[in-house]
């Protein structure tokens, strides 16, 4: 139980936001995309009100040849179409390897995602479904847009009236294409043949997928498009300063009025520089 004076919900959609938003908070935390953030960090600047802004991911899964195939491709699956179809942030968005060692990780890929959901994916239990029909639409467009298509080389079937989307793997797709420049937010999972030498990212997992929120002890964040701030329990609180001194040991120094002497003192207790102290104190600087 919470009191109202404590948590209070609001429900509603753009109408209720954008009053919500022209009231003074103390901190705004915001999940959803990043032009939606946008909107809700130009409302916040009115007030100069500070803002965490968990936005949308885009996490790639860089796979070299100098690994274990069969455990890699298993944390994969488990991270994109086990997390809820690939319904999460931090779910695997695509994957990047080299072209001589892509037909291994396609074949593992299809291998190990018919050992976990059968041949019928869209019939398994174990598979989400697409959270509603705007999302279908947006995941659809995706896959028949121009020269995205003819890139599917496994799965891409769909149903509409179940919100159904089968796990889809595509091959080298174009980087301006909408399934490159957006988020994914659900199954469909490109496979790009090149290697990247710098990783800007707001978290890196190594020989894994996703399993870093798991830790508490873990920063969690995202940097550019993904959002600004950490998302914890700190993001709403505010580390206060407090010191207390006693009356004791008022020095003359701090008060005026000021000679060479006094200044030169000070500067070097500021410093803490003891050689610099004992010299002023002695009449030796």
């Amino acid at each position: 139980y919470l009191d109202p004076c404590a948590v209070r919900v609001v429900e509603g959609a753009v109408t209720e936001t954008t009053l919500l938003l022209e009231q003074k908070w103390n901190k705004i935390f915001y999940t959803g995309s990043s032009r939606i953030g946008r909107i809700i960090m130009t409302a916040a600047v009115k007030h100069l009100t500070p803002v965490s802004l968990e936005l949308g991911g885009k996490s790639h899964v860089v796979i070299d040849s100098d690994t274990n195939l069969d455990i890699t491709v298993r944390r994969i699956i488990s991270g994109k179409w086990g997390c809820n179809n690939g319904q999460v942030c931090i779910s695997p968005d695509y994957i990047l390897t080299t072209k001589e060692y892509a037909p291994k990780v396609i074949d593992a890929l299809k291998q190990e995602l018919e050992a976990f959901y059968g041949n019928k994916s869209r019939e398994s239990k174990d598979m989400s479904r697409i959270v509603n029909l705007n999302q279908f639409d947006r995941l659809s467009k995706m896959l028949e847009e121009k020269e995205v298509s003819d890139k599917i080389i496994y799965g891409g079937q769909k149903n509409r009236d179940n919100l159904n989307i089968s796990p889809t793997i595509l091959l080298d797709v174009p980087l301006d294409s909408l399934i490159m420049s957006e988020e994914i937010f659900g199954p469909l999972l490109p496979i790009l043949m090149s290697f990247t030498k710098t990783v800007s990212a707001g978290s890196i997992v190594v020989n894994d997928t996703a399993v870093h929120f798991t830790l508490p002890t873990l920063p969690f964040g995202g940097v550019g498009e993904s959002g600004i701030g950490s998302y914890s329990f700190d993001a709403f609180s505010h580390k206060k300063s407090v010191l207390f001194k006693s009356f004791l040991g008022d020095s003359a120094i701090r008060y005026p009025p000021y000679s060479r002497k006094m200044l030169r003192l000070l500067k070097a207790l500021v410093n803490s520089n003891l050689v610099d102290t004992f010299k002023v104190l002695l009449g030796l600087s």
